[in-house]
C-alpha cells in the first residue's frame, strides 16, 4: 500500500512519462522527482480514505461502491487494508506524530521555495525563524509561544552577533529541534540538510 511497494517497472513508466512531457529532464532529477511521486501517492491515498472510507465506513457494501476513479479489486485491497487493525493503529500513531509536530504551515500549495523567492525580492530576511514566522499563523497560541521563546533565546546572544543567520538559524534549532532525516525544514520537500549546510 505504500510507495516502497510499487513496482520498478511502475516507476520507470512514470519516469517515462515525465521524460517524454517535459523538454530536458536531467537523469539525476530522477530522485527529486520520485520522491514528489512518493508525496503525491501519499496524498491520493489520504484523500481517498477520508472521502470515500471514513465517510462510509459502516456501510456493509462499501467494498462494492469504488470510487468511480479505483479500479474495484484495487479498491477491495484498500477497504480491507483500512480495516485491518495493523493499519488501525498506523492511524493512531500517525495521528500522534502529527500533534507532535507543532503548527502546521499555512502557505497552502505555495512551495517554500516560492515563499524564500517572495520574500527575498521585497528584501525581507529568510533566516529559518522568519520563513517559519511568515508561514503560520502568529495568533496562533503555539506559535506565539514559539515566537516568544526564540526571541528570548536570541537576546542570550552576544548582541554584535544577533543578526547573523547563522546563529539565527542555530537559536531557531534549539526552539524547534534539528531537521529530521532527509529535510530542512522551512526549504520544503525535497530540500535534504546537506543541500543547505554543506
Amino acid at each position: 500500500m505504500d510507495w516502497k511497494s510499487v513496482g520498478k517497472k511502475v516507476k520507470d513508466e512514470i519516469w517515462k512519462e515525465i521524460q517524454d512531457n517535459l523538454l530536458n529532464v536531467p537523469e539525476e532529477y530522477r530522485a527529486v522527482c520520485m520522491r514528489s511521486c512518493n508525496t503525491l501517492w501519499k496524498d491520493h491515498k489520504s484523500k481517498t480514505k477520508i472521502n470515500y472510507f471514513e465517510k462510509n465506513k459502516d456501510d456493509p457494501d462499501l467494498v462494492n461502491n469504488p470510487p468511480a476513479h479505483i479500479v474495484m479489486e484495487q479498491w477491495a485491497d484498500l477497504v480491507a487494508y483500512w480495516s485491518s487493525e495493523d493499519a488501525k493503529m498506523i492511524s493512531r500513531r500517525s495521528s500522534c506524530n502529527r500533534e507532535l509536530r507543532g503548527p502546521v504551515h499555512n502557505t497552502s500549495r505555495k512551495h517554500f521555495s516560492q515563499l524564500l523567492y517572495e520574500m527575498q525580492q521585497i528584501g525581507e530576511e529568510t533566516d529559518k525563524m522568519s520563513v517559519w514566522k511568515k508561514s503560520r499563523d502568529t495568533l496562533n497560541p503555539e506559535v506565539a509561544e514559539a515566537i516568544a521563546d526564540y526571541e528570548e533565546r536570541l537576546l542570550m546572544e552576544p548582541e554584535d552577533q544577533r543578526n547573523l543567520k547563522a546563529v539565527k538559524d542555530r537559536v531557531f534549532h534549539s526552539v524547534m529541534g534539528e531537521d529530521g532525516h532527509g529535510y530542512c525544514r522551512t526549504y520544503g520537500s525535497g530540500v535534504p540538510g546537506n543541500f543547505v549546510y554543506p
